[in-house]
């Protein structure tokens, strides 16, 4: 279980994060409506534009997942259940919580999910 310090640095850590992601976001939807207006009358440009869309909504939706992620890991703050893996139960290391706040699993169940995943490939 973490300590209140602990916790508080985390929490400190995971709100500058959603700060952050939270500017980008609103950036990149304000950049995606105002690239829609846009007519191009040379079809290459047009297909420039649509594949700078495609990244944009990429980049977008990998925010808004992280946004999500730190969002719960923030919840599991108060909860008290911050650094403890979901799958097994035991505490995450704080080398990896540092590395990734946002995790939910210790390494070696990360490993297991991984080994698992890779085989079904």
């Amino acid at each position: 279980m973490l300590t209140q310090k602990q916790a508080e640095q985390y929490r400190k850590i995971l709100n500058l994060k959603l700060q952050s992601l939270k500017v980008e976001v609103s950036k990149a939807d304000a950049e995606k409506t105002q690239s829609e207006g846009e007519a191009h009358a040379d079809w290459t440009d047009a297909a420039t534009l649509e594949t700078n869309k495609d990244i944009q909504l990429k980049i977008l939706d990998r925010d808004k997942k992280m946004l999500e992620e730190i969002c719960a890991a923030l919840q599991r703050i108060e909860l008290k259940t911050f650094g403890e893996c979901s799958r097994c139960g035991e505490r995450i290391t704080d080398s990896r919580l540092k590395a990734r706040p946002t995790t939910t699993l210790c390494i070696d169940c990360m490993s297991e999910v991984e080994t698992l995943s890779s085989r079904y490939r």
